[in-house]
């Protein structure tokens, strides 16, 4: 990819395989880092991926921190596609220290936390079967038997859309529980953000506005849409 150059002309895409749509540039297939092709399953897809590489052309320059499709399918066809086993294991690992697990007592952020947490915990109960506890100590959870082997083995069964989709909410949110919820829309993107920022949000609300803390919250909110419009175009396979 050249730094941040750009050297080609034309951006167009071709159908790959049976949904299998490949983004070329000056007829030739992108590589990716790792040396992948820049392969997704929808048409839709393909030319968003597409459009934002047309923008690097309008601009002539190449900034990856600006083609957020294209960074998520490099981040499903290289890191989660060939590590399924290894990403489920770290998902499990955010869920045995969820911070959906935890409240602050039963002071008004702990009153908070649970009436904020509800919405994305009862989801997560009902699509796993399970009881989740309360903690209110930064401590290691006592998870009932049978938990962590029923989340393993939903989390299997994911396509690879999914997985890379959870793993990023996860990761921003340090939440499996949280980014089940946005991923299949249970909750908002609003509601979300308030539940990942429930306590800098108290802090603010004490101490004041920190336009700092403000731009981290703004800039994962746009993460968070990013991956919603990722897999929903993933999942269009509707050809243009």
């Amino acid at each position: 990819m050249r730094g941040n150059r750009v050297f080609w002309s034309d951006v167009t895409i071709e159908r790959a395989a049976a949904d299998q749509w490949a983004i070329l540039l000056d007829g030739k297939p992108v590589a990716l880092p790792a040396g992948s092709s820049l392969i997704v399953p929808s048409a839709a897809l393909a030319e968003k991926i597409a459009d934002e590489w047309r923008l690097c052309c309008k601009n002539a320059i190449f900034n990856p921190e600006h083609m957020p499709l294209t960074q998520l399918a490099a981040t499903q066809l290289e890191r989660i596609a060939p590590r399924r086993r290894e990403v489920v294991a770290q998902l499990v690992d955010i869920f045995r220290s969820d911070a959906l697990l935890y409240r602050h007592g039963d002071d008004s952020l702990g009153q908070a936390q649970t009436r904020i947490f509800a919405s994305p915990r009862e989801t997560f109960e009902e699509m796993f079967g399970c009881a989740l506890p309360w903690s209110e100590e930064i401590t290691p959870i006592d998870i009932a038997d049978g938990v962590i082997e029923a989340i393993e083995a939903r989390l299997s069964s994911y396509d690879d859309v999914a997985l890379t989709g959870l793993s990023v909410l996860s990761s921003m949110t340090a939440s499996l529980i949280l980014a089940h919820a946005i991923l299949y829309g249970a909750i908002t993107v609003d509601t979300g953000i308030a539940c990942a920022f429930i306590e800098e949000n108290a802090q603010m609300a004490r101490w004041g506005r920190d336009e700092d803390r403000e731009a981290g919250q703004a800039s994962c909110r746009r993460e968070i849409e990013h991956v919603l419009e990722y897999a929903a175009l993933s999942a269009t396979g509707q050809a243009v």
